[in-house]
């Protein structure tokens, strides 16, 4: 560690190559034998834990040092951020020192779906969530609306140069934060606000005043302890598909990454898949609005405006920005009629099942399927050239078929449609198909539940971020602890 500690601190005034940082501390992590420590131990869980807060740290620096933004001297081009060089390490040093201190929350343990626990929450960190019971306490109105709310405050910009009523708030703000507070509850809210805490006495919020004819008094409404562990069943799990992928490509790969915390590498193409979606999206809508789609010219116009990297520099961006522009030329030259039937974008999807609720979105959907209207298949594009992942394109498309079923859709077809190879390939979404998939979801949130991280050594793991981490030796398929199997 002392000699890797040495290399490093030795090629802080080069500039031949990036900085990776997080990849540098998962190297120190290795020299550490990080890879041997079990996370099922709640002491070594803690550790792993507490460390990946570290690499957020580093990852949420690099994430703003080399942030790219557009080349003002060559319209459509951007330039990268700054990702090397002495500075580089000294602006770190000062992040640490003077903000990042204070700003990350100690690590508390791994999420348990299983535990049976209450959640203190903030309303900001609510957003999207949801339980039986909710309890929204402190309706004062010191407290809610803050009492800062719409107060000039003094910034260290100039007023002028931004709008500071957007960063100070308003009533309206809070009434809608209040709204989100209230919408998080399923089946049982509760809204409270107490008189005095120490001897003087405290008014009530003017939210809570508005509620008057839905309040009720001690003792609340709430079932016996007996009667709630009767009725209490298993709650569904709510995913996004692309966790659920990620944990059926590797479950130890997902413990380090989603439930430990560590943070992926800043690559230069991060984000190349999204940008190339988010342009076709434009040359649909360009399409449904326009009747017809638009012209090679104008699709160079639509990648300038909207090709973005956030981690690449300028060269990387245009050599990508290139590759881009062919996939979509050879879209438009094969599928162009794909366009006249584009139904709806970025559709969204929810699938529930017993154990869990699966939610993503669907890239496309396309109307007059085999020629017969509202007739739609589901159309969903790749960009990378992993086989191992054709699987999971499947599943996606199963079960974005079925929720759009379960919502009424005739979803009669889908189909995967790899962009580079510029080949569309079907998928089974016949009833025996869909069964299937609905079982695989199930078998996968079964495991997730019973807490199975195995792992998945393999040649994925190559492309792993987390492999320095990982205990098991993707070559050989043992464990690098004794006494466990891979």
């Amino acid at each position: 560690m002392r000699e890797r500690l040495s290399a490093l601190k030795a090629s802080v005034p080069g500039d031949a190559r990036p900085v990776n940082l997080v990849g540098d501390f998962y190297e120190l992590l290795a020299d550490l034998g990080a890879a041997t420590w079990d996370p099922d131990d709640p002491m070594m869980s803690s550790r792993l834990g507490t460390l990946a807060r570290c690499s957020s740290i580093l990852a949420d620096y690099e994430s703003v040092r080399r942030r790219s933004r557009p080349d003002p001297n060559q319209p459509g081009a951007q330039k990268g951020g700054q990702d090397r060089g002495t500075w580089y390490y000294g602006n770190l040093a000062i992040y640490i020192a003077n903000y990042a201190k204070g700003a990350y929350e100690d690590f508390d343990g791994e999420p348990d779906l299983l535990v049976d626990a209450v959640d203190l929450t903030t309303v900001h960190k609510a957003k999207g969530l949801e339980w039986r019971v909710v309890f929204v306490p402190s309706l004062t109105k010191s407290r809610f609306p803050s009492s800062r709310t719409g107060r000039p405050r003094d910034w260290l910009i100039p007023r002028h140069l931004f709008s500071p009523a957007r960063y100070e708030g308003s009533d309206a703000d809070e009434r809608r934060l209040f709204y989100v507070a209230m919408t998080r509850a399923r089946d049982w809210l509760s809204l409270s606000r107490h008189e005095r805490i120490t001897k003087n006495r405290v008014t009530a919020s003017p939210y809570h005043g508005e509620l008057a004819g839905h309040t009720a008094t001690p003792p609340l409404p709430l079932p016996p302890v007996e009667q709630i562990i009767r009725e209490e069943t298993a709650e569904p799990v709510t995913l996004t598909f692309s966790e659920l992928a990620a944990y059926r490509a590797c479950g130890f790969a997902y413990r380090l990454r989603n439930l430990l915390g560590f943070q992926p590498f800043l690559a230069p193409e991060l984000g190349y898949g999204k940008a190339v979606h988010h342009v076709l999206r434009a040359i649909a809508e360009y399409t449904m609005h326009h009747g017809h789609p638009p012209n090679l010219e104008q699709v160079s116009g639509m990648l300038d405006e909207g090709f973005f990297l956030p981690a690449a520099s300028k060269p990387a961006h245009q050599q990508l920005k290139e590759a881009a522009r062919r996939l979509l030329r050879s879209y438009l030259t094969q599928y162009d009629d794909d366009l006249r039937r584009v139904w709806e974008t970025e559709r969204p999807f929810e699938l529930h099942l017993p154990a869990a609720i699966i939610t993503g979105r669907a890239d496309v959907i396309l109307d007059k399927e085999g020629g017969e209207v509202r007739s739609l298949a589901i159309v969903d594009y790749k960009t990378s050239t992993d086989p191992e992942a054709d699987a999971d394109y499947a599943l996606q498309l199963a079960v974005y078929t079925d929720a759009g079923r379960r919502e009424g859709l005739n979803v009669r077809a889908a189909y995967v449609h790899d962009l580079k190879a510029s080949d569309r390939e079907p998928v089974d979404v016949s009833p025996d198909a869909i069964v299937a998939s609905e079982q695989i979801v199930e078998d996968t949130v079964r495991r997730l539940r019973d807490r199975n991280f195995r792992a998945r050594p393999g040649r994925p793991c190559s492309r792993c971020d987390v492999r320095r981490l990982c205990r098991w030796d993707s070559a050989a398929g043992t464990s690098a602890l004794p006494g466990r199997a891979s």
